[in-house]
């Protein structure tokens, strides 16, 4: 009995039904995979320039989230832009992707919940995101649906089958 409602199943992953197929080849598709690399890298390094610039404005906005300690703002103010500009750069010329992309993934992770946590408790902040200029808009809840985008990206890097035009092929990575 087991057996015949196992095969009746969609998703008993034995890959009969066509749109179990479909998605499996999305998730497994090397360009769709590049494609999401370069998406999430470019992400991650335009987010860098405006905040390496302008350290003191982007440790304000670190501030504006009453989330961290005041003595390790200007430490995240400083390291953060790095950071992103760094795994931005490795992603995009897929040199240590897996591992740039982690990162990549637990950050987008972090800025989700610190997002998620601002709006919770009715912080109307800029978000310092991509600018560290204050442009008087208010963070709502489209930030959270668009940080969710960015993370479905960087898990579709992981499912990638292989990587293309990446400088992980040359080292046999």
């Amino acid at each position: 009995m087991f057996e015949r409602d196992r095969k009746q199943a969609c998703c008993s992953g034995m890959m009969e039904c066509p749109i179990c197929r479909g998605i499996w080849w999305l998730l497994r598709n090397p360009w769709l995979g590049l494609a999401s690399r370069v998406f999430v890298a470019a992400i991650f390094i335009y987010a860098s320039f405006d905040k390496i610039a302008h350290p003191p404005q982007f440790a304000r906005s670190v501030l504006n989230y009453e989330f961290f300690p005041v003595w390790s703002v200007n430490l995240i103010a400083i390291m953060v832009p790095w950071i992103e500009l760094i795994v931005g750069i490795l992603l995009l010329v897929g040199l240590f992707t897996y591992a740039s992309n982690l990162v990549v993934f637990g950050m987008l992770c972090f800025f989700f919940v610190l997002i998620a946590q601002a709006l919770m408790r009715g912080l109307e902040i800029d978000c310092g995101c991509f600018s560290v200029r204050l442009t008087g808009q208010i963070m709502d809840w489209t930030y959270l649906v668009r940080d969710l985008l960015f993370i479905a990206c960087s898990v579709h890097v992981f499912t990638a089958r292989r990587l293309v035009l990446a400088l992980d092929r040359l080292r046999g990575a």
